[in-house]
């Protein structure tokens, strides 16, 4: 949805909270075992994904995706992306800590 691609809260958003939970705290799976302790795509579990999980260190890639779509990604899967394989963290993460990993990951990953 167009509204939700122009959000973005990462202003408020805290990055080292972010990195916690994006290296190992957010359950039932960190994201760094899909992504990448880098972000590079290359996570132990996501080797076997078809598409690859997303490369957050192409900031060429990265820059046409808005903090928005990320959000919602995050929240509900990447249905009707064409993604598969990603669990939504809708009811596992609090939108406060999806938008402290947003943060982390256009601060910190994204080259």
């Amino acid at each position: 949805p167009s509204r939700i691609a122009k959000m973005d809260k990462t202003g408020s958003a805290n990055a080292a909270k972010g990195k916690a939970l994006f290296q190992k705290k957010a359950k039932p799976m960190a994201c760094a075992m899909c992504h990448g302790k880098t972000g590079k795509g290359d996570g132990p579990a996501g080797k076997s994904l078809k598409p690859a999980p997303r490369n957050f260190t192409c900031a060429a890639t990265m820059k046409k995706i808005s903090a928005g779509q990320m959000f919602w990604v995050i929240k509900n899967g990447p249905k009707g992306t064409g993604a598969k394989g990603m669990l939504p963290f809708k009811g596992l993460l609090s939108d406060k800590q999806i938008w402290d990993v947003i943060k982390y990951v256009r601060t910190e990953l994204m080259k």
